[in-house]
């Protein structure tokens, strides 16, 4: 949809604005991941493991081993982490796409509860449809990919994040190589709630959903009542009436022939 090859209308979307916004933040996201997995993350990587041959080992043996190592640990930290942060920017996306069409339905939900609108039977079976067909997009992305992403982004980020904070904390280390452990914790640690925040977004929608649809059905509950109530009140009036009218009758035959 992003590169023009369908249209947003084919995969749910009309809401220009948000649209619009989704497009710009996925260019904003690709150049600050572009930016640094190239040239951030390289360059710290490959500091965090020459600074200690630099500190301890002579120059000819910081040649020999601290310089290939250093490279070929900086090169595994740009493929490993290339790998973890476009999967962290498709996660978004992905989880920011379905919510543009959840708010798009509560959007027309709310505005049919504060407008008092009457909705029948039909549109009911329409939002299910539409909620029914969401959920079982997400479910097909989660039990595809998402689900095993997930839980291995939990047991991994979860045990780097445990070992660096130990690393930091209780090992004597040079200051720069500290500071340089801290900055790639706060990175992870970022991440990690990113993707817990990005995750849990998409759940709070789909039950706002849920309570919208409850509100109607709970005022078209009331209003069915309130029409019954009045039909019930208008009957039983025009009994009374006939009855009325009957006795009426009676008495004037009894008294009057």
């Amino acid at each position: 949809m992003m590169s023009g090859l369908v249209s947003p209308k084919s995969i749910g979307l009309t809401n220009k604005e948000e649209i619009y916004k989704l497009v710009k933040i996925t260019k904003r996201l690709f150049i600050i991941c572009k930016y640094n997995l190239e040239v951030i993350i390289p360059i710290i990587t490959f500091f965090i493991s020459f600074i200690p041959f630099f500190m301890n080992l002579t120059v000819i043996e910081t040649l020999v081993y601290g310089i290939p190592h250093s490279i070929l640990f900086s090169m595994c930290s740009y493929y490993g982490y290339s790998i973890n942060i476009w999967q962290i920017v498709y996660l978004y996306l992905t989880s920011r796409y379905i919510k543009i069409k959840l708010n798009e339905l509560n959007a027309k939900l709310s505005h049919r509860i504060r407008k008092r609108l009457s909705t029948n039977s039909r549109y009911i079976n329409n939002a299910l449809f539409l909620l029914n067909s969401i959920y079982s997009e997400i479910n097909e992305y989660n039990v595809s990919f998402w689900s095993k992403y997930l839980l291995s982004i939990w047991l991994i980020i979860g045990s780097v994040i445990t070992n660096c904070l130990y690393f930091s904390s209780f090992i004597q280390m040079n200051k720069l190589v500290k500071c340089l452990i801290e900055y790639f914790v706060i990175i992870i640690i970022i991440s990690f709630l990113f993707i817990i925040n990005t995750v849990s977004s998409v759940n709070y929608e789909a039950n706002k959903s849920y309570k919208l649809l409850n509100s109607i059905m709970v005022y078209n509950v009331r209003n069915h009542k309130n029409i019954m109530g009045r039909k019930y009140k208008t009957l039983l009036f025009y009994r009374s009436y006939k009855v009325y009218l009957l006795i009426i009758f009676e008495m004037y035959l009894i008294f009057f022939i």
